[in-house]
Parts: C-alpha cells; sequence; structure tokens
C-alpha cells in the first residue's frame, strides 16, 4: 500500500507542477502584474518538470537512466547559461536575471529532494 500511495503521489505532484506552470503562463500573458508569480514562480517550478519528463522519456524507451546530482547540476547550469545569458544576448525578448538562475537551482534541488523521497521507481538510487 505504501508503495502505491508513493507512485500516486509522485505522479500527481508532478501533474500538479505541470498544470501550475499553465496557470503561470496563463497569468503572465492575460493578467498585468508585477509579482513573484509573473516572473519567477515559472522558473522556480520548470525545472523539476523537464527532470521528471525527461526520466518518464527514458522510462517509456525502457532506457536504464537514472538522474544523479551531478545531472541536475548539469541541467540546472545548462538552462541558467542557455535562457539567461546566450538567448538574451540574440534576442530582446529574454532578458537576463540572476534571480531566475536562483529559481533554477531551486527548482532543481527541490526535485531532488522530491526523488529522494518519493521516487517509486527505484530505492536509493539517487547519491
Amino acid at each position: 500500500m505504501a508503495s502505491r500511495l508513493t507512485f500516486l503521489t509522485y505522479h500527481i505532484l508532478h501533474i500538479l507542477f505541470t498544470a501550475l506552470y499553465a496557470w503561470t503562463l496563463y497569468v503572465k500573458f492575460h493578467i498585468p502584474n508585477k509579482s513573484f508569480l509573473n516572473y519567477y514562480l515559472a522558473d522556480l517550478i520548470c525545472m523539476p518538470i523537464v527532470f521528471y519528463l525527461v526520466e518518464a522519456i527514458f522510462r517509456i524507451l525502457k532506457i536504464n537512466f537514472s538522474l544523479s546530482i551531478t545531472k541536475i547540476i548539469f541541467g540546472v547550469l545548462y538552462f541558467s547559461f542557455l535562457f539567461e545569458f546566450v538567448l538574451p544576448r540574440f534576442s530582446s525578448r529574454y532578458t537576463g536575471d540572476w534571480f531566475d538562475v536562483l529559481m533554477y537551482c531551486m527548482g532543481g534541488g527541490g526535485y531532488y529532494v522530491i526523488n529522494k523521497i518519493l521516487n517509486p521507481y527505484s530505492i536509493n538510487r539517487m547519491s
């Protein structure tokens, strides 16, 4: 029973993250507002959604793959470099912001903690 609850909790949590992300995008484009919600919440929950999708795709392809802390840090650094350094140089639509980098780091750390506690697919797989 406990493993079934963990399985459901794990997937429901990621569905809620995705719904929250969609809601923040809706608010961002339809309700002009200068708040944490508009600027940083999407960046905070972006990394858990991306890492969850990466693991789900590899699981569907039946590739034995797990996200270690090193891979999570690399993903956070990659997103930070791409969205906060490279893209702002080529497009005025993007802006480089250190708080976004902080939100990516917090999201990656949150994903790591969630995976350590709730991941139903493996026991002690992250190091």
